[in-house]
C-alpha cells in the first residue's frame, strides 16, 4: 500500500498538466504532447493535448518494446529531439502515425468482401505488397514494434483510426504457418514465434479488447505419422499467450487422403497436447483457418473435391471443431502441374469448378442449422464406414446428412430409427434423387461417397396405442 501512494497523483496535479501539455502543442505547433506513464509490461498515455488532430488519446495503452520515442529516452536517460521524422531513417515510420501506413489497396478488398457480406478471418503477417508479386513472410526484426503495427490494423479495420473502418471483422490471426521453412526463413523457430504472438495478441487485446485473436496457424498438425510438433511444445509453454488467444488455430490439409482421415489426428492432438493443457487456464476452442485439396494434374478429380467438400466441414463438426475455413475460393495460379494453383472453387478463368456448388448447396440445406444429433459416425480409427447427422434451426426445422466413405462395395442403405422424411431427398449438387420406401416405419436412406440430404421430423411416439408429439 505505501508504494501504491507514492505513485497517486491528485486530480490538481492532473488538471495542472493538462494546462501544460495544452499550451505545449499550442505553442510549438504540433498536434500532440504527452505524459506517458510505465505501468510494466505497458505504457499508457497519461494526459493527451486536447489539441486538433492528436491521434492519441488518454488512457491509450501500448506494449513496451515497441521502439517508442519515450522508450528511447528512458533507455539512453538522455533528450531526444528529431526535427522531422519523416527525414529521419530511425523514425520514419512511427507506427502511431497513420502517415506510416498505406490502406489503400486492403481497404479495396476489405470494403469488397464486406460489400457482399461475408465474414473475414484477417492474417496478421504474410502479405503482398499492393497487387504485386512481392512478398513479405520474414519474422520482423522488432517483435514489440511489429505488434504494435498489427493493433493499429486492427484499429483501422474495426474502430475507424486513421479515416478507417467499422467492418466488425472479428477473427484476426497471427502469422501464417510459422513451423513452414517458407513462412519463416530461414527456419522455423517455435520460441521466437510464440513471443511475437504473445506481444501481437496483447497488444491488440489492449486497443480492441473485443477482437478475437487467434493462432498459431500451424501447418503442421500433430499426426499418427508424426505427433511431436515443436511448436505445441511451445505454445503450450507460454501461459500468457495461452490466455490471450481466444482460439487454437491449424490448417488440416489431407492432401490427397479423404476427410475422414483427420479425426484420428484430432485424437493425436488431444492426447499428446491438449491433456497438458495448463490447470486452471480454462481451455481454448480448435478452429480450422485452412483446409483444401487440389485438383491440379496430380491431385483429386473435380467430382471427388465436390464430393468431399461437404464432408469435411461435418466431419470437423463432430470433432468440436465449430470454425472451418476452406482454401481457397479462386485459383492462384495458371500451371496445371502446380498444386498450390488449383485448390479454387473457381477456376482462373472465372468457371465455378462442382465443388463451388457442393459449397452452396451445404450452405443453402445446413447454414442455418446447429448440429442437433451424430445417429452414426464412421470408425476413427480406420476412418471407413457410414455417418448420419441430424441438424435443426430455431424453428425446429430438420435436415439429416448421410454418406459413406470410398472403400466400400457401393451404394448401400442404413435405417435411421426415430426420424421421418418430410420431403425429397436432395443430393450434393442441389439435385432431387429418388428416395426409397421406409419400411416398417423406419427411415431409411441411400448412401454414398458424396453427402446426401433428406428433411426429416422426429418420429411421433407411441404410447397406449396413441400417437403423441
Amino acid at each position: 500500500m505505501k508504494n501504491q501512494a507514492i505513485f497517486q497523483i491528485s486530480a490538481a496535479a492532473i488538471q495542472k498538466w493538462q494546462e501544460i501539455v495544452d499550451l505545449l502543442a499550442e505553442i510549438l505547433c504540433v498536434p500532440s504532447a504527452l505524459i506517458m506513464k510505465v505501468e510494466p509490461p505497458n505504457i499508457k498515455v497519461f494526459v493527451s493535448s486536447k489539441s486538433a488532430g492528436n491521434p492519441y488519446e488518454t488512457g491509450e495503452l501500448a506494449c513496451l518494446n515497441t521502439g517508442l520515442y519515450c522508450e528511447t529516452v528512458m533507455k539512453t536517460r538522455k533528450l531526444l529531439l528529431v526535427p522531422d521524422a519523416l527525414q529521419d531513417e530511425n523514425w520514419n515510420a512511427n507506427p502511431d502515425s497513420p502517415e506510416s501506413y498505406n490502406f489503400k489497396q486492403s481497404d479495396f478488398y476489405i470494403k469488397s468482401i464486406t460489400d457482399l457480406g461475408i465474414n473475414i478471418i484477417f492474417r496478421l503477417g504474410y502479405s503482398a505488397e499492393g497487387k504485386s508479386a512481392i512478398h513479405h513472410n520474414d519474422p520482423p526484426p522488432s517483435y514489440g514494434k511489429w505488434a504494435n503495427i498489427a493493433a493499429h490494423i486492427v484499429r483501422h479495420y474495426n474502430q475507424g483510426w486513421a479515416n478507417g473502418f467499422h467492418a466488425n471483422i472479428r477473427y484476426w490471426e497471427i502469422w501464417n504457418e510459422p513451423d513452414q521453412d517458407g513462412f519463416w526463413p530461414p527456419r522455423p523457430s517455435p520460441t521466437n514465434y510464440v513471443t511475437l504472438a504473445r506481444e501481437t495478441c496483447l497488444a491488440v487485446k489492449q486497443r480492441v479488447p473485443n477482437a478475437v485473436v487467434v493462432g498459431p496457424a500451424a501447418a503442421q498438425m500433430p499426426t499418427v505419422w508424426r505427433p511431436k510438433k515443436p511448436l505445441f511444445d511451445a505454445l503450450l509453454a507460454d501461459t500468457r499467450l495461452l490466455t490471450c488467444l481466444d482460439a487454437i488455430s491449424l490448417h488440416t490439409h489431407r492432401f490427397k487422403q479423404k476427410p475422414e482421415t483427420v479425426s484420428r489426428d484430432y485424437a493425436v492432438l488431444r492426447d499428446a497436447y491438449l491433456s497438458r493443457w495448463p490447470n486452471g487456464l480454462p481451455q481454448k476452442p480448435i478452429i480450422d483457418t485452412e483446409w483444401g485439396d487440389s485438383v491440379y494434374a496430380s491431385g483429386l478429380t473435380e467430382d471427388t473435391q465436390a464430393r468431399w467438400v461437404a464432408r469435411m466441414y461435418l466431419v470437423n463438426l463432430m470433432e468440436q471443431v465449430r470454425l472451418t475455413n476452406w482454401y481457397c475460393l479462386f485459383d492462384v495460379g495458371g500451371d496445371d502441374a502446380e498444386m498450390e494453383h488449383r485448390f479454387g472453387l473457381v477456376r482462373l478463368d472465372g468457371t465455378r469448378r462442382p465443388a463451388y456448388q457442393a459449397y452452396k448447396i451445404l450452405a443453402r440445406q445446413l447454414g442455418a442449422m446447429s448440429l442437433k444429433q451424430v445417429i452414426a459416425r464412421f470408425n476413427q480409427r480406420t476412418a471407413q464406414g457410414a455417418s448420419a447427422l441430424v441438424f435443426c434451426d430455431t424453428a425446429e426445422r430438420c435436415v439429416l446428412a448421410v454418406w459413406e466413405t470410398e472403400g466400400s462395395f457401393g451404394p448401400r442403405m442404413i435405417s435411421v430409427p426415430g426420424w421421418r422424411r418430410t420431403g425429397p431427398d436432395i443430393d450434393y449438387l442441389g439435385r432431387e434423387v429418388a428416395s426409397p420406401i421406409s419400411a416398417g416405419g423406419v427411415l431409411e436412406v441411400e448412401v454414398q461417397t458424396a453427402v446426401r440430404y433428406v428433411p426429416v421430423a422426429p418420429q411421433p411416439q407411441v404410447q397406449n396405442d396413441k400417437s403423441v408429439r
